[in-house]
């Protein structure tokens, strides 16, 4: 236990020069004269625990703590005041691996400290720091001042409640409390911010969703259209490759057919040439057989009218071919007339169409510019909006630490408000309560002047009852009768002395050893003696429960003096043999043995060894080995036989004593009587002597006074002392009134300081909210400029983009649509052109061609009609020339010229079937070259579908099993019609829904996590809440046994109790104190007298104190207000705590310094306080 060893003051207040001070552990009391500067020893320990407050040190400022005088040498006046504490630190309470610490404060005139531990310049931080960790609180309960115990007994309900708060340590809960609210609120503020911007992604996600469903309606409806487009072009191209096939089958057969006019023409060639062979082999044969003039004749008349009829029919051919040619060519003109006018026909409208696709070239180019430019602009607005998005994202972001910044601030500001409102009711309250103590006071003044009136009217009732003392010379007898008893009195008194002189004569022969202790002890104290330690009692801590056991145990050793060596011990010896004092018991540390291990004897009832039970300096243990090394404590008989069984003694709870040889001690425990205590000191005999010497002459005295009085003496002696007493009664009254008043004013003073300080701290509130005002003005317009700067940002949407999106969407559609007209345009043209130039300039080459080589036929037809007439002409000459002779010889060739004649009709009739065969063979060319041209136009719109085929994503045609034709056409219509009704539509929706999906179930987890946050915060709260009720229950609960059992230690059986108001929810309400003294009723403490009060509040001081737990304790005259009865009580409260901790207390009480462990007088001599340790059981006089 840390325990103050010494204190050591220089040029501290009234304590001039260097003073010092050795304390010991236990009760320790310091006493003195009013003014010789008792107090200022706490003040002392209050300087050196860094106290700034000067009030409370009872000085005006701090370097009013500077002795005000001479120094030692009384040349000079002191600059610096010091003070230094030497703690004892064996057990290492401070955290300081040396046994004794030392801390010191000094102070200059400047009021600047200086800190020093160990000797070393330190922070006030730092010492402060190092008192906490050993328990030792500078400004709490372990220091009670002058008048602390009178504040104490006038503490409202809520003020106790609220003091119980702080030294319970609620106050962390609170702010653990108030810290968790804050963070609630900011978890709050964060999800409404949360749950507003998801409201926005919200609203546009749905919009987005609405906007994806359409672009993938779209898009579906699109690649159905597509696939029934597909359909539809496969179908043309189905029917165009049936045409193509059914031309190819027509020019098929027509190749057929004509193979078959060319097969049937070289047929009747080859029977013509046939024919004609056979008939020159008839006309070589008639000519060979009959060799004759007439089948010469006939033959070359026939000959000659066979070439005439022969070149006539040629003529007629020749006509009728000519006309045949002459309409051919008629017809070809027409039809080269027809076909140029178609040509003219189609080249206009392939001008039309030229210039039809010169117009949706100019428009694709005009929209692909307007598009590639709308398409620039969106780029450059997505840009725009990415980076504005950003942008506003990033200072949406750093609104969030300026909201919570401002939040931060508001509370501030509302808590600062809250603070100043809360100093305003103080304020108030104090100034009313101020108000209260000056009327009161008033009242007390009034009261003082009613008691003075009541001391007038008593010496007017005296002066009155003089008049009228000869009336009672009767009681001179009464009054006589009562000397005879006083001097009864004074006989049987110096009977009593002389009994008591017998006593002592007796007690000096026979306790020699404590006389003997006394005088060691003496010597050791005042360190005439070196090597001296104490009385081993002294040196041991023993717990209350053990102290019998282990006083019985000790067998008087525990009444030993230890010193440091045999040498010590012998010197002791001879000094006490020289004085003849008697004798006593010494262990020299040195020279006993070293303390051996005692084993460890685990059986039932079997408590421990006594060396470990005890509490001792490690240097102590061969003393305590020496006493205790084989005693075990144990709880009763059966396990004292089992210990000594071992080999060991044994001692019980109730003193009985087992040794291991068999001896028993035992029977009823009495403690050692206290000689000294019995026997009257021999002061105090020769003080009672005096007594009553001076009691036996005042007895003759009066006597005399009275035989020479008279009965008129003897009647104002027993008036004056009844009067005497009733003034004594009123100056006592008046007395406890002025004290009161002086109390008050006081308090009226220290209402005054409070309210100073109250309102210097309203004046900082007022200060730091103005400060937080102007903070949270700069934050505020910080918000509005971003926020501004957000909605500028803002101004360029999303939407905006989309909505030009849309447009370049539209265009899209609008250029593709061209680009489709362009493509059916240029297929047209292309159509057209290959009309033109493969079948209609082809058509009329062919046909200018047949013309020219039909004119050619008619030229040279007309060359042959000419050579023909001639040759007819000619020959009608011959045959007319032959006919003549012919006639001669008609009879010799008539059969000869019908054979003749039947060949060359059989001749003529091939060249016929020969020339139909040439006309039908003419048409199936021309027929076949028409189907050509057909089938290349159906080939060229085939190619055309499967390019459309191929731009809507199909390589080849669709199967079409199964498709109903009419259907699919419907269905285009319909999904036409509901693709104009989605509108315009947002190709890139579905990239930005993902998006803004990503982004909402972001927010709604961080919002779950927020949420959970909340949830966490207030199950913080709530467990705050219920750990600060138990916390405080627990330790209230404590305090209030503690004040249970110390009230009716002070009161002697009376009953003291703290009830909560409302101990459903006790931090809303005060706590009460309720006192009974025996013989009373139960009442509240506020309204108990004043010593009652007092004796309360110091019970109520000492229940905080023991809950508290200090080292030590220092006390300023706390019982003060008490009679020695409750003085008695309160002493032996204290010497019992004592065996614990530490305790110094000031006092003017008799009774408090006779039942101290130690007594230090103080005294001023020649301006300068003094302290003297005492010898205990000295009469002090004050």
């Amino acid at each position: 236990m840390v325990y103050i060893q010494k204190i050591v003051m220089k040029n501290f207040k009234s304590f001039g020069g260097s003073v010092r001070l050795n304390l010991q552990p236990g009760f320790n009391v310091i006493t003195g004269p009013n003014g010789s500067g008792k107090s200022n020893v706490i003040d002392a320990v209050q300087f050196v625990f860094g106290e700034l407050g000067s009030r409370r040190m009872r000085v005006p400022d701090l370097s009013g703590l500077i002795f005000d005088g001479a120094d030692e040498s009384g040349t000079k006046k002191a600059r610096t005041a010091q003070v230094t504490i030497y703690f004892d630190n064996s057990d290492r309470g401070l955290a300081v691996d040396k046994k004794i610490v030392s801390v010191s404060r000094k102070i200059d005139q400047q009021g600047k400290s200086k800190y020093f531990l160990n000797g070393r310049r330190t922070s006030r931080r730092a010492v402060l720091d190092l008192l906490e960790m050993a328990g030792i609180s500078p400004g709490g309960y372990n220091i009670v001042l002058q008048g602390t115990a009178t504040r104490l007994s006038d503490l409202t309900p809520s003020e106790r409640m609220r003091a119980l708060e702080d030294l319970i340590g609620i106050t962390e809960y609170d702010e653990k409390k108030a810290e968790a609210k804050v963070r609630l609120a900011e978890a709050e503020r964060k999800i409404e911010i949360a749950s507003a911007r998801i409201d926005e992604v919200r609203k546009r996600v749905n919009e987005l969703e609405r906007q994806r469903n359409d672009a993938i309606r779209y898009r579906l409806l699109l690649k159905e259209e597509r696939k029934l487009n597909a359909l539809k072009l496969s179908s043309q191209i189905s029917q165009l490759e049936s045409k193509i096939e059914a031309l190819g089958e027509q020019i098929a057969e027509n190749e057929g057919a004509v193979a078959k006019l060319e097969e049937e023409r070289g047929r009747l060639i080859e029977e013509r040439n046939a024919a004609r062979a056979r008939w020159e082999e008839f006309n070589k044969e008639a000519n060979e057989k009959g060799n004759t003039r007439l089948p010469l004749l006939k033959s070359d008349l026939v000959g000659k009218r066979t070439l005439k009829a022969s070149l006539e029919a040629r003529l007629k051919e020749i006509e009728s071919r000519k006309q045949s040619l002459q309409k051919g060519i008629e017809q070809k003109l027409a039809e080269i007339e027809r076909s140029r006018k178609e040509i003219e026909e189609k080249r206009l409208e392939l001008l039309n169409l030229t210039k039809l696709e010169a117009q949706v070239d100019a428009e694709i180019a005009e929209k692909e510019a307007k598009l590639r430019e709308l398409n620039e602009k969106i780029s450059t607005l997505r840009k725009s909006a990415e980076t504005n998005q950003r942008r506003a994202e990033s200072l949406t972001e750093s609104l969030v630490p300026m909201q919570e910044s401002l939040s931060g601030l508001e509370i501030e500001i509302n808590r600062h408000l809250v603070n100043q409102s809360s100093l305003k009711a103080k304020i108030e309250e104090l100034e009313q309560k101020k108000i209260e103590v000056s009327e009161r006071g008033e009242t007390l003044k009034e009261k003082i002047e009613q008691f003075e009136a009541l001391k007038a009217a008593e010496f007017r009732k005296l002066e009155g009852l003089l008049h009228t003392m000869e009336e009672q010379v009767k009681r001179q007898k009464s009054i006589r009768s009562t000397i005879e008893g006083a001097s009864k009195l004074a006989k049987e008194a110096e009977t009593t002395i002389t009994q008591f002189s017998a006593k002592r004569d007796l007690w000096k022969k026979i306790v020699t050893e404590e006389k003997a202790q006394a005088r060691i002890k003496e010597m050791g104290e005042a360190g005439a003696l070196p090597g001296y330690h104490g009385i081993l009692r002294s040196l041991v801590k023993i717990d209350l429960k053990y102290q019998r056991a282990a006083t019985t145990s000790s067998n008087g050793w525990i009444k030993a003096i230890v010193v440091d060596d045999i040498e010590t011990a012998l010197e002791c010896v001879e000094r006490l043999k020289k004085t003849k004092l008697g004798m006593t018991r010494f262990l020299p540390l040195k020279n006993l043995r070293p303390p051996r291990e005692l084993p460890e004897i685990e059986e039932a009832g079997v408590i421990g060894p006594i060396p470990r039970l005890i509490r001792y300096d490690p240097r102590y243990a061969p003393v305590v080995n020496l006493v205790w090394g084989d005693t075990f404590i144990v709880e009763d008989r059966s396990a004292a036989l089992r210990v000594v069984g071992e080999g060991y003694r044994a001692v019980t709870l109730s003193g009985d004593v087992y040794e291991p040889d068999g001896g028993l001690i035992g029977g009823y425990y009495r403690r050692p009587p206290d000689f000294s205590k019995l026997i009257p000191s021999e002061e105090s005999v020769k003080v009672l002597s005096e007594t009553i010497r001076k009691l036996r002459e005042r007895l003759r005295k009066r006597m005399n006074d009275l035989k020479l009085s008279g009965e008129s003496l003897r009647r104002f002696d027993s008036f004056l002392d009844q009067s005497k007493k009733t003034v004594e009664g009123i100056d006592e009254q008046i007395r406890e009134t002025e004290e009161s008043i002086k109390r008050l004013e006081r308090n009226i003073g220290a209402i005054d300081e409070k309210i100073g300080k109250l309102a210097a701290e309203m004046e900082r509130e007022q200060g730091l909210i103005a400060a937080l005002r102007g903070r949270r003005e700069k934050t505020l317009q910080e918000i509005e400029r971003t926020k501004a700067e957000i909605a500028e940002l803002k101004a360029l949407k999303p939407s905006d983009v989309a909505g030009l999106e849309l447009e370049s969407n539209s265009l899209s559609r609008e250029v593709a649509a061209l680009r489709e007209k362009r493509g059916q345009l240029r297929s047209d043209i292309s159509v057209q052109t290959n009309l033109i130039d493969r079948y209609l300039e082809l058509k009329i080459a062919e046909a200018e061609g047949q013309i020219s080589r039909w004119r050619e036929e008619i030229a040279s037809l007309d060359a042959e009609h000419a050579d023909i007439l001639k040759r007819i002409g000619e020959i009608a000459s011959d045959i007319e020339e032959l006919q003549k002779i012919l006639d001669e010889v008609t009879s010799e060739v008539e059969s000869t010229s019908r054979v003749m004649e039947q060949h060359q009709r059989t001749l003529r009739q091939i060249d016929r079937q020969i020339e139909q065969i040439e006309a039908r063979r003419e048409r199936l060319v021309r027929r076949k070259m028409e189907l050509s041209v057909e089938v290349e136009k159906l080939r060229l719109q085939c190619e055309q579908r499967y390019g459309e085929l191929a731009s809507l994503g199909f390589e080849d045609k669709l199967s079409l099993d199964g498709v109903d034709l009419d259907r699919v056409e419907r269905t285009l219509r319909l999904i036409r019609a509901e693709k104009a009704s989605l509108g315009a539509i947002n190709q890139l929706a579905e990239e930005q829904y993902r998006e803004y999906v990503g982004n909402y179930k972001q927010m709604s987890i961080r919002i779950n996590e927020l949420e959970e946050e909340k949830a966490s915060i207030l199950r913080f709260i709530d467990e705050v809440e219920r750990e600060k009720q138990e916390h405080f229950m627990k330790a209230f609960n404590e305090v209030c046994e503690n004040f249970s059992n110390i009230f009716a230690k002070l009161t002697g059986g009376g009953d003291g109790r703290l009830e909560l108001q409302k101990p459903e929810d006790p931090f809303s309400a005060g706590v009460d104190l309720y006192i009974q003294f025996p013989g009373k009723p139960m009442r509240l403490a506020s309204g108990a007298s004043g010593g009652e009060r007092s004796v309360a509040a110091i019970a109520y001081l000492l229940a905080i104190q023991r809950f508290l737990k200090a080292p030590f304790y220092l006390f300023d005259e706390i019982d003060a207000h008490l009679d020695d009865l409750n003085v008695s009580r309160l002493a032996d409260v204290l010497r019992e705590n004592a065996l614990e901790s530490q305790f110094i207390v000031v006092t003017l009480k008799d009774v408090m310094v006779h039942n101290a462990e130690r007594i230090y007088g103080v005294f001023n001599q020649g301006g300068r306080s003094r302290v003297l340790a005492l010898p205990m059981k000295m009469e002090v006089a004050l």
